[in-house]
């Protein structure tokens, strides 16, 4: 993602969150009438940050506000009076109002996700928009202030906020309107409407802070990323002010126009332009065709783990999967691809980074055996150390793989050694491995951390770094068509 293409969509998002035209429809929208292919494994940490940025500019600008529901709420809940203080019960309306969309979005939540990715259901959604705006104007009396809210307000209006997880249909618009059918006057619907929002992005933030730990090379489009969220977070407070100032002199109907001109508009570009173009797969679409692509996959012993993952996806893509496990210095990607877990010393193709595991070094859980330094591990690998400290009559029994074995590269290079005990029993993969650990309270191995279970135990190695090694998918050339689409999802599914 370029910095332009950041400062666009921090625009779009800064403009669209509090206006009543759906920032999430506006997102899937732009890119896809501008073209713009944007790299998959960036679209959901910007679109998390720039979903900040405009909570922070709500934050920012009811300051006063929500300080003084939060003091009353604290206050009156300290005293057993919940419901003492006006601004006491706004705090529990607020939750209230926040309740119907998190149970919903949590029941939904794949079905959401599939429409994030279609621009057809998302501009459906919009005309689903417009229709709210029209019948709030038409049927609200708006003879009701913001100080008459109560709380069969807030779940009726937070109902109206559970539709609108799906995009297309705005959070603000729906919010609004819900108010307007239970005859708040527009003023007072669109700041309980953009109050209401700040629980809920508080929490759906949150949950994608924490899958945001998940993404690969998070640190390489920070620049982006912290541009788009401090244009959202400008814009977006500009825009909750100009919308105030709108909703209190005039109607929605201008918004519902923009909303249905909008979603006619992309579903006319889509059917008519995009359809006459020859059809292409992209990583968003999974494959169509009647015949299946034969695809050949080649893995190290270290990942026989993602099998079923690998026949999910190729399942989701339409691919026949022809697999064949291989010692790493034998893989052939020339003709498919070839999966191995640490970087090999070069490639001649392209390197595709999946995800990445930790070396664990692991013992039977009888061993009383917690930790080792460094020093030590090398000397029980290299030889020189033969038994257990607190027991010197029984002997160690060291295990490793063979020299071509992914696995022993990455412990080799790890550990900084090339020679290994000539006592070792050879192990000839992670699944053999464990289970010789598991069998023996003198044994150690070492396996990468996705084999474990509680069959071994991990021994901490003081002064050796954790240093994750990629899961690396191996090509000829830059993967494309079903085979990218295949890649993409294989990411997901190991995360």
């Amino acid at each position: 993602m370029s910095i332009f293409q950041a400062i666009i969509l921090g625009i779009v998002q800064g403009l669209t969150e509090y206006l009543p035209i759906s920032s999430s429809a506006h997102l899937v929208i732009v890119p896809y009438l501008l073209g713009w292919t944007l790299p998959a494994d960036q679209v959901f940490p910007f679109d998390v940050l720039v979903q900040l940025g405009t909570l922070v500019a709500v934050i920012v600008y009811f300051w006063r506000d929500l300080w003084g529901i939060l003091k009353s709420w604290a206050r009156c809940l300290v005293a057993r009076k919940p419901f003492a203080e006006q601004d006491a019960r706004m705090g529990w309306y607020l939750i209230l109002a926040t309740l119907p969309a998190g149970i919903l979005g949590m029941l939904l939540k794949n079905q959401v996700e599939n429409v994030f990715q279609n621009a057809i259901g998302t501009a459906t959604f919009l005309l689903v928009t417009a229709a709210f705006l029209i019948a709030a104007e038409r049927f609200g009396k708006r003879s009701r202030k913001f100080g008459m809210i109560d709380w069969k307000d807030a779940l009726w209006i937070g109902a109206w906020q559970a539709v609108s997880i799906f995009p297309g249909i705005s959070r603000s618009g729906s919010t609004i309107s819900g108010g307007m059918t239970r005859n708040l006057d527009r003023s007072s619907a669109a700041r309980f409407s953009f109050l209401m929002s700040v629980p809920v992005m508080l929490a759906a933030s949150a949950v994608s802070m924490f899958d945001l730990r998940k993404v690969l090379h998070l640190n390489s489009f920070l620049l982006p990323m912290g541009i788009g969220f401090i244009v959202a977070a400008v814009v977006g407070y500009f825009s909750i002010r100009w919308m105030l100032s709108f909703v209190a002199r005039r109607p929605l109907y201008v918004f519902s126009i923009y909303c249905a001109a909008f979603g006619v508009m992309t579903l006319g570009y889509s059917l008519f332009i995009e359809g006459s173009r020859p059809i292409t797969l992209s990583s968003s679409s999974s494959s169509t065709n009647a015949t299946p692509v034969v695809l050949t996959v080649e893995y190290t012993p270290s990942l026989s783990w993602l099998k079923p993952a690998l026949n999910q996806c190729a399942a989701q893509w339409n691919i026949d999967l022809l697999t064949y496990e291989a010692p790493a210095d034998v893989l052939d990607f020339s003709q498919g691809v070839a999966l191995r877990w640490g970087a090999p010393l070069s490639v001649a193709g392209a390197a595709s980074q999946l995800n990445t595991d930790n070396l664990a070094i692991i013992v039977n859980p009888r061993n009383k055996v917690q930790s080792l330094k460094l020093a030590d591990l090398q000397a029980i690998f290299q030889g020189t150390t033969t038994n257990w400290n607190d027991n010197p009559s029984t002997p160690i029994q060291v295990w490793v793989y063979a020299g071509t074995d992914d696995v022993e590269t990455v412990f080799r290079s790890l550990i900084q050694t090339s020679h290994l005990s000539i006592q070792a029993h050879l192990a000839p993969d992670p699944d053999s491995m464990r289970q010789a650990v598991a069998a023996d309270p003198n044994a150690i191995g070492f396996l990468p951390a996705h084999w474990l279970d509680s069959s071994v135990r991990a021994v901490t190695i003081e002064g050796l770094s954790s240093s994750p090694q990629p899961i690396l998918a191996l090509t000829a050339s830059t993967p494309q068509g079903v085979t990218r689409g295949w890649l993409l999802c294989l990411q997901s599914a190991i995360h």
